[in-house]
C-alpha cells in the first residue's frame, strides 16, 4: 500500500434517465456530449468509441459529440440537447450532487480505496445518491496518479 497521496480528477457521465429505450428492439438515437479537451481525436473520445459499439446491444444508437469547453456541454446538456453529458465532478455536481463528493484531493489515496468506491456506488443502496431528479449517474472515470 502505498503512502503517497493519489491525486485523482473525476469525470462523470450523467444522463436523463428517460433517454434509455425500455425495449432493446429498436435503436434508440441518443445524443451523447462529451467533453474532451482535445476534441474528437481526444482521449475521452478514443475511450469512449469501444462504448458506441457496446451500445448497440443496449437498444441505444450512441451519437457523440466532443466539446473542447466543458461549460458548453454541460449547457448543451441543461437545455435538452444532449441526453447524456461526460463532465468533471465539479460540473456534474450541478445535475447530481453527490458528484461534488469526489473532487476532495487526496480522499481516495490507494486503488483498494478506489476500488471500494466503485463498488459501493454500484450497489442498490447508493441509487438514490446518484440519481437527482431525471438525471443519473452512469458512470465515474478517475484519472491521476
Amino acid at each position: 500500500m502505498s503512502s503517497r497521496i493519489t491525486r485523482l480528477f473525476f469525470f462523470t457521465l450523467i444522463l436523463v434517465a428517460s433517454a434509455l429505450p425500455a425495449n432493446a428492439s429498436n435503436l434508440t438515437p441518443v445524443k451523447f456530449c462529451v467533453w474532451d479537451p482535445v476534441g474528437a481525436n481526444g482521449p475521452f473520445i478514443s475511450f469512449l468509441k469501444e462504448t458506441k459499439l457496446k451500445a448497440i446491444s443496449w437498444g441505444i444508437d450512441l451519437q457523440m459529440e466532443a466539446y473542447t469547453d466543458e461549460k458548453v456541454a454541460s449547457n448543451d446538456f441543461r437545455s435538452g440537447e444532449c441526453s447524456a453529458v461526460l463532465l468533471t465532478n465539479i460540473l456534474a455536481k450541478d445535475f447530481v450532487p453527490f458528484t461534488g463528493a469526489f473532487g476532495a484531493p487526496g480522499a481516495i489515496r490507494t486503488l483498494k480505496e478506489l476500488k471500494t468506491l466503485s463498488k459501493s456506488l454500484s450497489s442498490k443502496k447508493a441509487e438514490k445518491l446518484i440519481s437527482n431528479g431525471k438525471y443519473q449517474m452512469a458512470g465515474l472515470f478517475p484519472i491521476g496518479e
